[in-house]
């Protein structure tokens, strides 16, 4: 795996949990 890609897949992991955390928030509304 290089460097790039690991970087996209973290990247994509956080912005994954951040939209997680967002609509756990607008439902709890």
């Amino acid at each position: 795996m290089t460097t790039p890609e690991m970087k996209l897949l973290v990247s994509s992991l956080t912005r994954g949990e951040l939209y997680q955390t967002q609509s756990q928030k607008i439902l709890m509304r």
